[in-house]
């Protein structure tokens, strides 16, 4: 665990530390992390954050396995000697889950106001012809038929 005290946790790659049981831990939610998860539950992180999100508005609990499985992948990096068993023992803490919940904030932050709304979708030009901001054609350009516009 020297690597912990070495540097701090960055919050912007989803570490976090927190004190469980008089042991500081830290937690990593990067894509060896997530691959980790989804390779031993067969299950999308997304699926589970979304499952985990409905319950906390009632609706019903992740598998325990699951949980279990997400606690171990944030921790294998610095703490490869976490079960799943023991990663359910320590998100069950309170102040576990509220740093937990900090870390994936912080690893994927919300957009502002944008959010949900595509970009502008924009005409490509074919490279044969300067396209216009008008979208009206040059003079002189041809119709499909091969004739010269008049006009």
């Amino acid at each position: 665990m020297s690597e912990t005290a070495a540097s701090p946790a960055n919050p912007l790659k989803g570490e976090k530390e927190f004190t469980f049981e008089g042991q500081v831990y830290r937690a990593v939610f990067d894509w060896d992390a997530i691959c980790s998860f989804e390779a031993a539950t067969k299950t999308s992180f997304g699926e589970f954050l979304a499952t985990s999100a409905a319950a906390s508005f009632g609706g019903p609990m992740p598998m325990m396995s699951h949980i279990g499985e997400f606690m171990r992948a944030g921790l294998m990096r610095h703490h490869p000697e976490i079960t799943a068993e023991r990663g359910c023992e320590i998100f069950l803490d309170d102040t576990v889950k509220a740093a937990i919940n900090e870390a994936l904030g912080n690893a994927m932050p919300e957009e502002d106001g944008k959010q949900g709304e595509p970009e502008p979708v924009r005409k490509r030009s074919n490279g044969s012809r300067a396209s216009s901001a008008s979208g009206s054609r040059r003079a002189g350009a041809k119709t499909p038929s091969g004739a010269r516009r008049r006009g």
